[in-house]
């Protein structure tokens, strides 16, 4: 642990944490750098540590000064969202970087509020002074927004392995422009940079490649954190006592990735005559259902959002099937789900909930 003088010069370590709130079963990646003047240097990088102890055990060095951690260090609420989650995914809900959901009820005993009250009590303190050691709450979707001045939110976590590789590579590529940013220069080791390699990253698959997104994600947590420490321009969504989120505002590269998903385009009929009729009552683009429950956007009471149906039958009688997306942090499970129980439904990957449907 470290303080310093207000000298922009002075070197000090940093730490960027994607932290898994469940460490005990996914994991959670640490990147550590050293920040001189306008250039931070990545010096370690761990894409998959389990169990907060380990985490710990990283964040060790007696030097480290500031950390910048994904994942909500303080929860109060029991239920619904944190003020802070609120006023952020109003203002980046056209950009499509909103938050998920924090409350007691989904995480009871987080660990990252562990963590957090761990690294207080040896006196790293919430959106504390640069001078002195700090901890802050970021969030990489509205950041990677503002600092590479995008359209909407960067698309590297869902969709097909291709789909996930593309958005990688693309992530990866805004992650490399930053060596020439004149606000703050990102330099790379070459241990580093071969995460980010292209063709590193289209052999990657399962879980390999989740832990690389880990791994980018903890990167993008660590230059958020030499943005803090340079005291970059920034927005601060609610407070150190129900929970705040640390957001850079200012733009400090320019790149433009074109979509993350590329259109798969339309299969065009040879000929027309001998093409099936569509299936009466399903249409290609999802819609809303009849009732308030089976709107487009419904939240039930475990956290589980409805993106609406195409008309497909589903498994119960005359039920049709929607299509279902769990909001749980870490998760985004997408499954289908009978209109006539989706009130009440749970997750299938994270709640144990019953399997899903063809929607």
């Amino acid at each position: 642990m470290s303080q310093l003088t207000n000298n922009r010069n002075t070197e000090v370590l940093l730490a960027g944490i994607d932290l898994a709130w469940q460490t005990t079963k996914n994991p959670s990646a640490v990147a550590l750098g050293k920040l001189a003047g306008d250039t931070l240097d990545v010096t370690h990088l761990e894409p998959a540590l389990y169990g907060i102890e380990n985490i710990r055990s990283v964040l060790a060095e007696e030097s480290l000064h500031g950390i910048a951690v994904d994942a909500p260090l303080i929860i109060n609420n029991v239920t619904g969202q944190r003020p802070c989650e609120k006023t952020l995914s109003a203002n980046y809900h056209s950009r499509f970087a909103g938050c998920h959901p924090s409350n007691q009820t989904l995480y009871p005993n987080a660990l990252s509020v562990q963590l957090a009250d761990q690294l207080s009590e040896i006196g790293f303190q919430h959106l504390g002074s640069t001078d002195t050691p700090w901890q802050i709450e970021c969030y990489p979707h509205p950041s990677i927004v503002e600092i590479f001045g995008l359209p909407e939110r960067h698309k590297y976590k869902k969709g097909t392995v291709t789909e996930r590789r593309l958005g990688q590579i693309r992530l990866a590529m805004m992650i490399k422009s930053l060596a020439t940013s004149s606000a703050l220069k990102l330099s790379l080791p070459g241990h580093v940079l071969k995460l980010l390699d292209e063709p590193y990253i289209n052999d990657l698959s399962g879980q390999s490649l989740k832990s690389n997104e880990d791994g980018l994600d903890a990167l993008i947590c660590l230059y958020i954190a030499g943005l803090y420490q340079r005291q970059a321009d920034a927005a601060v969504y609610g407070d150190t006592i129900d929970g705040y989120i640390w957001v850079p505002t200012a733009q400090v590269a320019s790149f433009s990735p074109g979509p993350a998903h590329p259109l798969k385009p339309r299969p065009q009929p040879i000929n027309r005559k001998h093409t099936a009729p569509p299936k009466v009552g399903i249409t290609e683009d999802f819609r809303n259902g009849t009732t308030q429950s089976t709107t487009i956007g419904y939240i039930n009471r475990n956290q589980q959002r409805v993106l609406g149906t195409r008309g497909k039958s589903g498994t119960d009688h005359r039920a049709k099937a929607y299509k279902l997306e769990c909001l749980n942090s870490k998760c985004g499970h997408l499954y289908g789900a009978n209109g006539t129980d989706v009130f009440l439904r749970k997750c299938p990957e994270c709640q144990d909930g019953r399997p899903g449907i063809p929607y």
